[in-house]
Formats: structure tokens, sequence, C-alpha cells
């Protein structure tokens, strides 16, 4: 394995989760930003408790577990994106969407990691076989990497699944206004 950068880590679609990428029988690396993102936008960050959560009678406000030997006070990992598990696909799940996405990488802006973070959202597909995608942009120093992430909700049981498309490095010079296309 390089010494430099950290383990790649691949969304697994099926299994709902992250694990690590093996190649040429060793595990492979990254430079780090694409897991940062993944972790910070995938990690269940602790509701507060009048926060609704997506089951009513659920009073579990999840959480990562490690923020409690966090050496920043106040300063959770994760997103609330969670929450949005049972919602239904309306415009208004759209605000929402972005913004518990932005503050789960604003840390990257914080500590000086990338210069900027753009987050776009849309509800795509026909009404009843809908979608939430949002695509997240990372601008650091001349590279710019596009990740485009889309949520399904099946009508009949309101479950979650979502879909992590490969992330590509693109040219600075893209257009600045996003049209997030169907995956």
């Amino acid at each position: 394995m390089s010494p430099v950068g950290d383990i790649k880590i691949r969304w697994d679609v099926d299994k709902m989760c992250g694990d690590f990428v093996w190649g040429n029988n060793d595990l492979e690396t990254d430079n780090g930003l694409v897991n940062a993102v993944l972790v910070s936008i995938f990690t269940d960050k602790r509701a507060r408790p009048d926060q609704r959560r997506p089951d009513p009678g659920d009073e579990d406000l999840r959480g990562y577990w490690g923020d409690t030997y966090s050496m920043v006070k106040n300063d959770p990992c994760g997103s609330h994106l969670w929450l949005l598990f049972r919602e239904k696909t309306e415009l208004k799940v759209i605000p929402r969407c972005e913004q518990y996405v932005q503050e789960s990488v604003q840390w990257l802006i914080d500590d000086g990691v990338v210069s900027r973070i753009d987050v776009f959202a849309e509800r795509q597909g026909d009404v009843g076989n809908d979608r939430l995608a949002f695509r997240v942009r990372v601008y650091r120093d001349d590279d710019v990497i596009d990740m485009l992430f889309s949520a399904l909700w099946d009508g009949t049981f309101s479950v979650l699944t979502i879909v992590v498309a490969d992330y590509a490095f693109i040219d600075t010079e893209a257009p600045t206004g996003v049209v997030l296309t169907p995956i």
C-alpha cells in the first residue's frame, strides 16, 4: 500500500455501506478527499430531540459514536440525510437535502482543506417513480471533484436506496451552472 493518501472507499449499493478497495493484492489509495466527503455525507449525524425522525415512534437520535471522543467540542461528524428516509419526494425536501449535505462537508472549508463546495439537489423522474438526486462539487487548488448521488424511494415501502456514481476529476473551466442528469 502506498504511504501517500487514504485507503480508498467505494460505496456498495447492495449493502448500503462503504468498503475498502483491493487491487494488485493490496489496498488501493486515493487522495483522501473523496473519502472525507463520503464519510461526512453518509455517517448519521445525531439528531436534535426536536427533529422529526423517519419513524414517529422511534426515539433513537442515532449519531456517530466517535463524536463522544471528539477533540473539538460541538463538532459532530455526519449528516442528517437519514432524516429524509421516509420523506416523500416533494419540492420542500430539496432545500433540506442541500442544507444537510452542505452542513456535513462544511468542515472541509472551515479547516482549509478545500476552497469551496457547491451542493445542488433536484427531484428527478415522474411523480410516483421519482427520486432525489444531489451533486457535490468540491474545489481544491486547481482540481474540481464532482460527485453525483441519487436516492430512490420505493413508493410501496418508502425504502431509500442510495446509488453513488463514480467520481471524476473535471476541468475547472467547466460551466458553473449545473444541470443534474439521471443516472
